[in-house]
C-alpha cells in the first residue's frame, strides 16, 4: 500500500510502492479548515489545491477522480486568473527577465553527471515535476501521477518531456537517446518527490544553480517553460509539444482503438514525431520494458 503520512508530519510517498500516489494537495490554509470527504463523507482536513473537494485518503481519491478532474484543473486556472496581475490575463505566471530559456544555461545534471547518473537525473527531473505539477500545480495529474496511468501514457507523457528538454537546449547536442530512455524506464513509473531528491542526489534547491551546481526543479522549469506552480496553466512551448504529440498519436492509432495499453506492442505515435528524441525503436523500447515491469 501507499503510504502518506500528511496528517501527522506532512507529505511523503514510499515511491516503491507506486500505482497512484495519494494527491496530498493541500489548500493554502494547509490543513486549518475541516471539511467532509466527498466520497465516504468522513471529516477531514485534506483537501485538493483546487480548493473544490475534501479527500480522506487514497482510495477515495482515486474513486472520485474520474469525475472530480473535469472541474479540478478548470477550478484551478480560473482562480489563477483571478489573481494573475494585470497584463497577464492568461494567467500564467511572468517568466523571470530574460525569460525561462535563460534558466538552461544553468547547470543541470544532464552535463554535471556522468553516463549512467547523468540519465538517471534527467529521469528524476520529470518524475520531479510530476511531483511538483500534482503538489502546486492545480493537482495536475499526468504521467505516474495519472490514476488511470498505462505503460502508454506514461510514454507519451514522457515523449513531451524529452521534446521540450531537446528544444530548450536541456540536453547536450549528442546526447545517447538510446542509452538514457532505457536508463529511464527503471524509473519513471514512480513518484519522486524532493525527499528522494534530497537523498539521492545530496540535496535539491532552485537556488543551488547559483552556486554551480543542479536542480531536478529549476531544470524542470526550464524544460517546460513555467513555474512549478503554474496552477494549471502551461507554457505555449508545452501546449504545442502536447497538441504535436496528440496529433501524431491519431495518425498512428486511427485503426487501433480497441487495442489494449497493456497489451504491449510499443509506442503507438507517428515516427515522424519521434525522429528528434531518438526514433520509434528506441521508444518501441521503453514502453515494453515499463509493461514489462508494470506489475512487479
Amino acid at each position: 500500500a501507499l503510504l502518506c503520512c500528511c496528517e501527522g508530519s506532512g507529505h511523503s510517498v514510499v515511491n516503491s510502492c507506486l500505482v497512484f500516489p495519494f494527491s496530498c494537495c493541500w489548500s493554502n490554509e494547509r490543513g486549518s479548515t475541516m471539511g467532509t470527504c466527498d466520497v465516504c463523507g468522513n471529516d477531514t482536513r485534506l483537501r485538493c489545491a483546487c480548493g473544490g473537494a475534501y479527500f480522506c485518503s487514497a482510495a477515495c481519491q482515486r474513486c472520485a477522480w474520474k469525475e472530480h478532474k473535469k472541474v479540478c484543473t478548470a477550478r484551478a486556472a480560473q482562480s489563477s486568473k483571478k489573481s494573475a496581475p494585470a497584463g497577464n490575463a492568461g494567467g500564467a505566471r511572468a517568466p523571470p527577465a530574460g525569460g525561462f530559456t535563460a534558466q538552461t544555461k544553468a547547470p543541470n545534471g544532464c552535463t554535471f553527471y556522468r553516463p549512467p547518473e547523468c540519465y538517471e537525473w534527467l529521469a528524476n527531473c520529470y518524475q520531479m515535476r510530476c511531483d511538483d505539477d500534482m503538489c502546486w500545480g492545480g493537482c495536475y495529474l499526468h504521467g505516474p501521477y495519472d490514476p488511470e496511468a498505462t505503460p502508454l501514457s506514461i510514454a507519451e507523457d514522457f515523449v513531451v518531456f524529452c521534446k521540450l528538454a531537446r528544444r530548450r537546449g536541456v540536453v547536450p547536442a549528442k546526447w545517447d537517446w538510446k542509452s538514457f530512455v532505457k536508463e529511464a524506464a527503471k524509473y519513471v513509473r514512480f513518484a519522486f518527490e524532493k525527499s528522494d531528491a534530497q537523498e539521492r542526489w545530496g540535496g535539491e534547491n532552485v537556488f543551488s544553480t547559483l552556486m554551480g551546481k543542479p536542480s531536478l526543479r529549476a531544470t524542470g522549469e526550464a524544460i517546460y517553460g513555467s513555474s512549478c506552480m503554474h496552477v494549471g496553466v502551461q507554457s505555449d512551448e508545452e501546449q504545442a509539444v502536447r497538441a504535436e504529440v496528440a496529433e501524431a498519436k491519431a495518425l498512428h492509432c486511427a485503426g487501433d482503438a480497441g487495442r489494449s495499453a497493456l497489451a504491449g506492442g510499443g509506442i503507438r505515435m507517428d515516427p515522424k514525431v519521434l525522429q528528434e528524441v531518438g526514433g520509434v525503436k528506441v521508444w518501441d523500447a521503453l514502453v515494453e520494458e515499463v509493461t514489462k515491469r508494470w506489475s512487479q
